[in-house]
């Protein structure tokens, strides 16, 4: 049995569509919250099950020392199941956590951040519901006036006031979509989800299950920040709107025929509805970032090649590497230049092939200086370590 009033008449379909949904959602939210958490349902039950299989589990593991659970650990894990079952099987703990903050708070948020819109005079943004259904009235009222001044056979393809009335019609039902529709559509969505909350949350039990968790969360924060930027769009669209339908009225009354202004106002409604759903998709994105932390890595468990190669110092060359290093660079710098043979005769002499008279040829190893060699050595083998 429904306790939510039916159509007001004279209410408007802008308020009555927003006040029918958000009345029904909170209802049904809350009576399928305790249908599911009922002693009728299975889902009691099951959750038993699951708290049971997650205590022997994880005393199984700090029994034997497996996995990365210790014993230190076992107050935040005994805070974790306290906060499941109290979510789960608790509706005045779970609604003003889950349900209040999903549905209420970004509207909060959203009403703060547009008190300046609100106090710019514009009259319609005073009340963005209220101005809705004003500016919903009078589009359609607009459309109706100018498509009398028309004629009996308009047609909106030469322009004129056909085409400016075709405009404000369908202006007028982009305007409904853009704010209340899109409103009363994450409105909806967060009621569902929020309903079946407490499945996903008892999921938070197991890390194997954690990622279904993760993905519930990140659809209602999706859904819940909608309206927020949905309210926002609106109280501006409200003020940006405002002097064009006041023009239109006068007009109106007047009995003249402003397409101008009414083209104008098509227009404005038009990018909103744009930049509505722009605002909706970049709020999906803004959700889908949400993460749960890393758990940390497994006690003894073996580091990677890539950890050990980046925690490792790499070692300094020792006292006796450094001396064979030097060594070698000085012998490689003081190694004789090859000279070239000459041959004299049947015989081959090592020596320059040509030099002053008398000189002879220089024997081998004779320009080998044993003093110079054992200088440097001795220099290398005095400098610092």
């Amino acid at each position: 049995m429904s306790g939510c009033p039916g159509p007001v008449a004279g209410y408007g379909v802008v308020r009555n569509a927003l006040g029918a949904v958000d009345c029904h959602v909170q209802l049904y939210s809350e009576a399928g919250y305790h249908a599911l958490t009922g002693s009728q349902s299975f889902f009691p039950t099951a959750l038993t099950g699951l708290l049971t299989l997650y205590v022997a589990v994880l005393g199984y593991r700090l029994m034997f020392g497996i996995g990365q659970q210790r014993l230190s650990d076992a107050p935040v894990i005994a805070l974790k199941i306290g906060v499941i079952l109290s979510l789960t099987l608790n509706w005045t703990t779970f609604q003003t956590l889950v349900f209040d903050l999903a549905l209420k708070a970004p509207l909060e948020v959203a009403q703060l951040v547009a008190a300046p819109a609100v106090h710019s005079g514009a009259a319609l943004a005073v009340d963005p519901v209220a101005g809705l259904q004003v500016a919903y009235d009078q589009l359609g009222q607009d459309a109706t006036a100018l498509a009398k001044l028309a004629g009996p056979d308009p047609q909106a393809l030469r322009g004129g006031a056909a085409a400016a009335a075709d405009g404000l019609w369908k202006a007028q039902g982009a305007l409904f979509m853009s704010t209340a529709g899109l409103l009363a559509i994450a409105t909806i969505a967060v009621g569902v989800l929020i309903t079946v909350g407490p499945v996903f949350i008892a999921l938070f039990l197991f890390e194997s299950t954690r990622g279904v968790f993760a993905g519930w969360v990140r659809a209602t924060l999706g859904a819940a920040l909608v309206p927020m930027v949905c309210w926002l769009t609106t109280t501006v669209l409200l003020v940006v709107l405002e002097p064009a339908l006041v023009t239109l009225a006068r007009s109106r009354e007047a009995g003249l025929v402003d397409t101008d202004t009414a083209t104008l106002a098509s227009a404005l409604i038009f990018i909103f509805a744009a930049a509505q759903a722009a605002l909706s998709l970049a709020v999906g994105i803004v959700a889908g970032g949400f993460r749960l932390s890393v758990p940390r890595p497994a006690r003894g468990s073996a580091p990677t090649s890539a950890t050990r190669r980046e925690t490792l110092p790499v070692p300094s060359p020792s006292r006796a590497d450094r001396l064979a290093q030097q060594l070698q660079t000085g012998l490689l710098q003081t190694r004789p230049a090859v000279v070239p043979v000459s041959l004299v005769g049947d015989r081959a002499t090592l020596g320059p092939a040509t030099g002053p008279a008398g000189s002879g040829s220089a024997r081998l190893g004779a320009d080998y200086r044993r003093d110079a060699f054992l200088d440097r050595f001795r220099s290398m083998d005095r400098s610092p370590g």
